[in-house]
């Protein structure tokens, strides 16, 4: 593993990057640094811009515009940030009247985040019971990915990949929120690996209350990437 960044630079640099959604270019990185109170030589800030790259975090996208590989989990980092995704499951319908991710979807909507990018596994089997409801889907703008398979059910680690996949996808451009309440125990346990693994919010709904729980919440991931940002930028090669 890359040794441990340790300058607070970092802690100006990827804020001011997330600012632009995930792109700056050196000007800009330089007044938000100033703005903000940071006292850092131009030098310094190159120079560490130089080793966010060669760890991978950030790309260059021109002569002086930098770019953040992937904008989750740093992003958490802002108050305003607003670009967020959802990755959710389906199961069999079971004469609910309304799906467990709208119910979510809906929810998440009503506290304040608008997600951008609506993702939700299910089964084939589990497509077909609610393919009545499928326009409903599709008002929402929901992705149904159907194509779990039956060994992805029964294993964690098949299950864990199929998420990270998907994760990875949408951490580049959004910060994904994982709702670990539909689909079975191996999906459950699945989403809640894949949060803590990538700093990523969690939520439950309980069905009957259609009540939204934050098991990792956006705030408390928001401390924590503060408090651990350069032990995190140095798990990233």
């Amino acid at each position: 593993m890359p040794r441990r960044l340790r300058s607070d630079v970092y802690l100006f640099i990827i804020p001011a990057l997330c600012k632009g959604y995930g792109e700056a270019r050196f000007y800009e990185i330089v007044d938000y640094i100033q703005k903000e109170g940071g006292r850092f030589l131009a030098q310094h800030i190159s120079a560490a811009l130089r080793e966010l790259r060669k760890r991978g975090i950030i790309e260059k996208v021109d002569k002086a515009k930098y770019r953040l590989v992937r904008v989750a989990p740093y992003c958490l980092m802002l108050d305003d940030f607003e670009k967020y995704s959802y990755v959710g499951a389906l199961g069999l319908r079971d004469g609910r009247s309304e799906s467990e991710p709208e119910i979510a979807i809906r929810l998440l909507i009503r506290s304040g985040i608008r997600p951008v990018t609506k993702i939700v596994l299910t089964t084939s089997e589990g497509r077909k019971s609610w393919e009545d409801k499928r326009h409903m889907f599709e008002l929402a703008e929901i992705e149904l990915i159907h194509d779990v398979s039956v060994d992805e059910l029964k294993d964690i680690e098949l299950m864990t990949k199929r998420l990270e996949a998907i994760i990875d996808e949408l951490s580049k451009h959004t910060i994904p929120i994982i709702d670990c309440t539909s689909l079975n125990k191996i999906y459950t346990i699945a989403a809640h690996q894949v949060a803590i693994r990538n700093h990523l919010p969690l939520i439950y709904v309980y069905e009957e209350t259609k009540e939204l729980v934050w098991l990792r919440p956006i705030e408390e991931l928001r401390k924590q990437i503060k408090k651990k940002l350069p032990k995190i930028l140095s798990g990233y090669k």
